[in-house]
C-alpha cells in the first residue's frame, strides 16, 4: 500500500484528465473524486469506507479512486481494496474517528508526498474518509481546500444515508408494511453506530413507550436516554458487540416510557449486509415482557 506522504518541491503539477480506478464504474462518486482532483491539482483522490471483520478488527476499504495519468494507485496490487488500520494506522482512527482532519508530510521510499484526509460521518458515526495525495511536490493544504473536501465528504455522507434509507424502505415496503405495522411487536432498523441511531421505527413504539416514530428518528440519543441507568452499561456493551462482530443482539432491559413508567423490553436484532457482504444496518424487534418479568419475580419470592 502506498502510504508515502511527505514533501519536496512546492510546484503544483499541470492538470490533465486523469484516470479512474479500473474497479470504479463511472458513477457520481467517481465523477466527484475526479472533480476534486482537478480542482486541487492533486495526483490521487480516494474514498475509503470502514468495515469490520468477524473479529471486530477495523479495516479501510477502498471503494473509489481517481488518479492523474501516470500515477499509480493507492495499493500496489490493483485488485486489493482492503487494509487494516492496526497496527500502522492507529493514529488515523484517533484523529479521523474524532471527526478531525488528518494531514502529514512523510518521506518514504517512493518519494516525498503530502496528503490530507477528511472524515465522513453518517448518523453521527465515523463511516470512512476522503483522502487527497500530492505525489510529486510537498504542499500545505489550505483552509479553502479543506473546506472543499469537507463539502464533498458531506455530500457523500448524505448519499450513503439516502441509500440506507432506500434499503430500509425496501425492507418495510408496501409488500411487508401491513405485516410489520400490525404484529404485536416493535420493528426497527438502526444504523451501526454507538448510539444505535434509528433509520426506521414501526408505529407500535408509541403504544409501547409513548414516543412517536418520528421522535426516535429525529433524536439519535433517545434510545440510550430511555434505557434504565442500571441497565445502560449492559445495553451499550451488547450494542457495541453486535456492531463490531456482526453477531445477533439479544438482551432484556428496562426502559422509561414517556410518562415515566418503567417497562421491561426484550430486544432482538440481526445485522443486514449488502451485496458485497458489508454490514449496512441492524434489523430488530422489541417486545414488552414486563408481565413475564413480574411473574418471574413472584416465583423467585415464593
Amino acid at each position: 500500500m502506498d502510504v508515502s506522504q511527505g514533501s519536496s518541491s512546492a510546484a503544483v503539477p499541470a492538470v490533465d484528465p486523469g484516470v479512474s480506478s479500473a474497479a470504479s464504474p463511472p458513477d457520481p462518486v467517481s465523477a466527484a473524486l475526479a472533480n476534486v482532483g482537478r480542482e486541487l491539482g492533486a495526483d490521487r483522490v480516494a474514498l475509503f469506507e470502514n468495515i469490520r471483520d468477524p473479529d471486530g478488527r477495523l479495516w479501510m476499504n477502498l471503494t473509489s479512486e481517481w488518479r492523474r495519468n501516470g500515477v499509480r494507485g493507492v495499493f500496489d496490487d490493483p485488485s486489493t481494496t482492503l487494509h487494516p488500520y492496526s497496527p500502522d494506522f492507529i493514529r488515523w482512527i484517533e484523529v479521523l474517528g474524532d471527526h478531525r482532519v488528518l494531514s502529514a508530510r512523510i518521506l518514504a521510499a517512493e518519494g516525498t508526498v503530502s496528503f490530507v484526509a477528511v472524515p465522513i460521518a453518517v448518523d453521527d458515526g465515523w463511516w470512512g474518509f476522503l483522502s487527497v495525495d500530492d505525489c510529486s511536490g510537498g504542499r500545505s493544504w489550505g483552509a479553502g481546500e479543506i473546506e472543499l473536501l469537507r463539502a464533498v465528504a458531506g455530500s457523500i455522507a448524505a448519499d450513503v444515508q439516502r441509500q440506507r434509507q432506500a434499503s430500509a424502505d425496501e425492507i418495510v415496503g408496501d409488500r411487508y408494511r401491513s405485516i410489520v405495522e400490525h404484529i404485536p411487536a416493535v420493528t426497527y432498523i438502526d444504523a451501526l453506530d454507538d448510539a444505535a441511531s434509528t433509520i426506521y421505527m414501526s408505529p407500535q413504539v408509541e403504544q409501547l413507550l409513548g414516543y412517536a416514530p418520528e421522535e426516535w428518528i429525529a433524536d439519535p440519543d433517545l434510545w440510550l436516554r430511555t434505557v434504565h441507568p442500571d441497565d445502560r452499561p449492559r445495553a451499550i456493551a451488547e450494542n457495541q458487540r453486535h456492531n463490531e462482530t456482526g453477531e445477533s443482539f439479544s438482551l432484556d432491559y428496562r426502559m422509561y416510557r414517556k410518562d415515566g413508567r418503567i417497562v421491561w423490553i426484550r430486544d432482538e436484532a440481526r445485522i443486514v449486509r449488502d451485496e458485497r457482504g458489508i454490514p449496512t444496518f441492524s434489523l430488530g424487534v422489541m417486545f414488552d415482557v414486563t408481565e413475564m418479568k413480574r411473574g418471574d419475580e413472584k416465583v423467585a419470592f415464593l
